[in-house]
């Protein structure tokens, strides 16, 4: 019997949905089928490097103007969806996908970014496209960004937690489509390793490890975080995974250099993220759904950097309010939170059983099962 074609179309603002892009397309060949990413903007290279430049923008400079763009956008009508700013961002590319669809006639579509979805959904609606094509969306948060109605078209919405159904429920999407196998992060994060080995094996010490990762293109200030984390009195160290930002690592690598600071592990863009994580107790790190789930999955709890945009935000309220986590309102607070759990890490062990609540069984390969079914 042929191999199931699946086609999982992403979108590049940060690297947090191509990750996913990248979990899907492992698990599937793992278990079989023929797959491929596509960029919803592969065709239309100067869109896909405007989006994804105005996107880390927005989250560096104007955090509070997206914010403004995002509410408003939440209450656009969705039977009004080729009057949106989303139809208009994807209709150059719906000829484009009208063709490669046909042409690769794929048993599914994966989209892992609602405007992806929304595309999908036109596509579908129109009957440019093989309806018996199994159509299915991915939740990349814990919450909902604008546009979500536009994806109740597809067959399938893959949820990460149940918390999201109400609001899901609420822009139209029927309790059939809503799927709940967790979120669907590379099945590495949640094979348990033990700590220590996983330390020695990193060449680390055998002592509280703070962990620090600001997304695949290292926004944040990451000095300004570490100058902080070493005020704290104890006996620890910091692993800081810098991303692509090489700026970023070149300044910490001066200030550990004239400071004469050992324990501290500065890197640049990794590919072992999850035994980093493996090897630390507690993570700083933005609010997205991709690298809050990568933390979850490695028992670690998060503390949500500052500076975080509306979905980041949004994300953060929810698992700060579950004590999952904690949040930097100030600087001053980084000290502060570092000082408690050293010198209560009964706290750490309390979060961890929290954050189990949110950890489902295996998420990525049950989610491949269901869809190759």
């Amino acid at each position: 019997m042929e191999n199931k074609k699946i086609l999982i179309i992403s979108m590049t603002c940060g690297e947090g949905h191509n990750a996913i892009a990248k979990s899907f397309l492992s698990e599937f060949q793992k278990q079989g089928a023929e797959a491929k990413i596509v960029d919803l903007f592969e065709s239309k290279t100067k869109n896909k490097k405007f989006y994804n430049n105005m996107y880390l923008w927005a989250c560096k400079h104007i955090p509070h103007l997206y914010e403004m763009a995002w509410k408003h956008e939440r209450k656009v009508n969705p039977e009004k969806l080729e009057k949106s700013p989303q139809y208009k961002q994807i209709k150059c590319v719906i000829s484009h996908f009208e063709k490669l669809i046909n042409d690769y006639k794929p048993y599914a579509i994966v989209c892992v970014h609602n405007s992806a979805g929304a595309m999908v959904a036109y596509l579908k609606n129109h009957h440019l496209i093989d309806d018996k094509i199994k159509t299915i969306t991915v939740m990349f948060d814990y919450v909902l960004c604008p546009y979500w109605n536009t994806n109740r078209y597809l067959d399938y919405c893959i949820t990460p937690h149940e918390i999201c159904h109400k609001a899901l429920l609420d822009v139209g999407f029927k309790e059939s489509q809503l799927k709940c196998f967790g979120f669907p992060t590379n099945s590495k994060f949640y094979e348990k390793q033990n700590k220590t080995e996983v330390r020695k094996k990193l060449g680390l010490e055998n002592k509280f490890t703070f962990f620090s990762i600001s997304g695949g293109n290292g926004l944040g200030n990451s000095l300004k975080l570490l100058k902080n984390i070493l005020k704290a009195k104890g006996d620890f160290q910091v692993i800081i995974v810098n991303g692509k930002n090489e700026k970023n690592r070149a300044k910490i690598e001066k200030y550990l250099t004239k400071h004469n600071i050992h324990n501290v592990i500065n890197l640049g863009f990794v590919n072992n993220i999850n035994e980093l994580m493996s090897a630390s107790d507690i993570a700083f790190a933005r609010g997205g759904g991709a690298g809050i789930s990568e933390c979850f999955y490695s028992g670690l709890p998060v503390i949500f950097r500052e500076g975080l945009i509306i979905n980041e935000k949004e994300n953060k309220n929810l698992f700060v309010q579950k004590n999952c986590g904690f949040e930097i309102k100030h600087a001053s607070d980084v000290t502060k939170i570092c000082q408690k759990v050293l010198d209560n890490p009964q706290i750490i062990a309390e979060m961890q059983n929290n954050i189990k609540s949110f950890v489902k069984e295996r998420p990525i390969e049950k989610t491949v099962q269901f869809i190759l079914e």
